[in-house]
């Protein structure tokens, strides 16, 4: 089901998601959930491609899951250049839309790198953890776009859904390694 749906469908959707990729937390690796809800968002948003960068420890952009070439250069690019509708999320800790790449004066060099893909409209939202802002999921389509306030409000679904999931590998590496969370006074 596509945004263009029922919205309580969506809801619904999106809960089911959540409990699947939650339920076996410990079981299946973080990465691999990290994929599945990135291919169930490409139906869930109705678009071509969907990827998913997060910042590591030294707060250097990585891409840890797409769906498609596209999306995968976009990521890739943006880490390579810093410029970008991703790259902006994590500056300016909102939602970016982009809706003709081709033609977007802010993103010139990012337009060069990705030129071949045929990427057009980009939807960049803010992964949180703990209130911070660590990493974007961009939705993309390779068409002019205006994104709707409903496909806006389901990628920041699935991008809290994104920091619901680091959390509990956090809070599953804690208590793995014997911690109880509260640093090394305990």
């Amino acid at each position: 089901m596509s945004v263009a749906g029922n919205g309580d469908a969506l809801l619904r959707d999106v809960r089911e998601l959540t409990d699947m990729l939650t339920a076996d937390a410990v079981v299946k690796p973080l990465t691999g959930r990290l994929g599945v809800l990135v291919s169930a968002a490409v139906e869930l948003l109705g678009v071509e491609s969907v990827g998913l960068s997060l910042l590591d420890d030294a707060d250097q952009v990585r891409t840890v899951a797409y769906t498609g070439q596209a999306a995968k250069v976009l990521e890739r690019a943006q880490e390579h250049t810093l410029v970008g509708p991703g790259i902006d999320v994590l500056t300016d800790r909102a939602t970016v839309t982009v809706e003709d790449l081709a033609t977007d004066p802010r993103y010139g060099l990012l337009r060069q790198e990705v030129t071949d893909c045929g990427i057009r409209g980009v939807l960049a939202v803010p992964v949180r953890l703990d209130g911070q802002v660590v990493g974007n999921l961009n939705a993309l389509v390779t068409a002019p776009h205006v994104w709707s306030a409903a496909q806006q409000r389901a990628a920041e679904a699935l991008a809290n859904i994104v920091g619901q999931l680091l959390l509990l590998a956090a809070q599953a590496d804690v208590h793995a390694s014997g911690g109880n969370g509260r640093g090394p006074a305990g």
